[in-house]
């Protein structure tokens, strides 16, 4: 009688869920900016903004930043008002951002970046987006520090984000 077999390899398959669990249960399921790594079994949001405090972990530069109505306000004080949020990453590990732009006050530009430094492309950019609808990408880190940037381009304009969510691949 033949026998059927698994195509998995059982070690990997352990393997991976180990370094899954490994790096979930420091952090049970909660953000933290400086030591949450993204990804239990990939899923991870930033932001679901459900909450006017989900924004405290984000730092302005030229931009008041605000919650209301379950998104997130970036509302530029001058031209290129942006707001910044650092998480941690596994150098090598890849990634996939996905960043609900829901509302562009008329004449105003989105931007979306990840990088090392707050407003650094090393990793991502989206260019000028113009209209609602969700930014995603891959990229894989070389630090362990990352940041998403979100801006308002526009002085006196604002962008309004929403399920901001970084995945592990």
């Amino acid at each position: 009688m033949l026998g059927l077999s698994s195509s998995v390899n059982s070690e990997e398959g352990y393997a991976k869920g180990e370094r899954f669990r490994e790096r979930w249960n420091d952090h049970v399921g909660t953000y933290h900016a400086s030591t949450n790594p993204i990804g239990f079994n990939g899923g991870e949001y930033i932001g679901d903004f459900s909450s006017s405090t989900d924004a405290n972990d984000f730092v302005a530069s030229n931009a008041d930043l605000s919650v209301f109505g379950g998104v997130f306000i970036v509302d530029s004080t001058s031209s290129n008002g942006y707001a910044s949020i650092a998480f941690s990453t596994f150098p090598g590990v890849s990634y996939t951002l996905s960043v609900g732009v829901s509302q562009i006050e008329g004449g105003n530009a989105s931007i979306v970046q990840i990088g090392t430094s707050p407003a650094d492309t090393s990793y991502h950019n989206s260019g000028n987006i113009t209209s609602t609808g969700t930014e995603t990408g891959t990229f894989t880190p070389t630090t362990t520090s990352t940041y998403l940037t979100l801006f308002s381009k526009v002085n006196a304009k604002y962008v309004r984000y929403d399920n901001i969510s970084l995945v592990e691949t």
